[in-house]
């Protein structure tokens, strides 16, 4: 998640579930690496690891290859979702001048906490929230800070 253009009249960001991408691709190595291994073994059961294995590993590619992007522009009012899906690129345009804020809502208590980063349109046809990031998950503080910068860009919002 982060802020790859800036200036007065443009703003483009960049999320991306980094963390729960590596996090699948790394544990879909390492049953993947054990699966291979028990196989060789002629262990049947190492079959279900690689399997295991295979699904977490493409997990994670499908995560980090799949961004969403963001694009705030003043000189044409709008502001542009892109997210890459399944069956390709899909867009969502909004008038700029009906986005109020980036906000980031949370669910859940304690260290269960999960935080989903949304575009806030309070009023007219567009009116309610629009994701940013795919589902709710962790790492409250990175889309706490990019939601202020781009609330900061818009020249305030709701806190």
């Amino acid at each position: 998640m982060r802020v790859t253009e800036q200036s007065p009249d443009r703003l483009t960001a960049r999320i991306r579930a980094t963390f729960t991408g590596v996090f699948c691709a790394v544990f879909g190595g390492f049953f993947l690496l054990i699966g291979g291994t028990a196989l060789a073994g002629g262990q049947a059961q190492g079959a279900i690891l690689l399997a295991v294995g295979a699904v977490l590993a493409a997990l994670g590619a499908f995560l980090l290859l799949r961004p969403t992007t963001l694009i705030l522009d003043r000189t044409t009012n709008s502001a542009t979702i892109q997210r890459q899906g399944l069956t390709g690129p899909r867009e969502q345009m909004l008038p700029l001048d009906a986005v109020a804020s980036v906000e980031v809502l949370n669910k859940g208590t304690g260290s269960g906490k999960l935080y989903h980063l949304v575009l806030w349109v309070p009023e007219g046809p567009h009116q309610g929230t629009h994701p940013l990031t795919r589902s709710y998950s962790t790492g409250g503080w990175r889309k706490g800070r990019l939601a202020r910068r781009i609330n900061a860009w818009l020249g305030g919002g709701r806190t």
